[in-house]
């Protein structure tokens, strides 16, 4: 078992500047929330994950994809998006 704490980025900026993008899945305007990607990276006992794995959610997306039955993994699935892909873009086009 490791002792070392991993430490997770935070960045109100750039979760701001995520909320203030098109929603991911209907492309509702902002004002939108910046949805962590529960499964980007491993996951302690009540952390989110990084704000580098972050993409926006409209309200409506963001309530229907935390009460899909089948799971975050499965409603990108069904809506044709890889939500990895994107929050990396989002991070790398303003943090780099």
């Amino acid at each position: 078992k490791s002792h070392f704490k991993v430490r997770r980025v935070r960045s109100l900026a750039h979760l701001n500047r995520v909320r203030g993008m098109y929603c991911l899945v209907c492309g509702n305007p902002p004002r939108n929330h910046a949805h962590h990607i529960t499964y980007s990276e491993k996951s302690g006992m009540g952390l989110k994950v990084g704000d580098q794995w972050t993409v926006p959610l409209c309200p409506i997306c963001h309530h229907e994809l935390h009460t899909c039955k089948y799971g975050e993994k499965l409603f990108w699935i069904q809506n044709g998006i890889d939500p990895i892909e994107k929050a990396k873009e989002y991070w790398h086009e303003y943090n780099t």
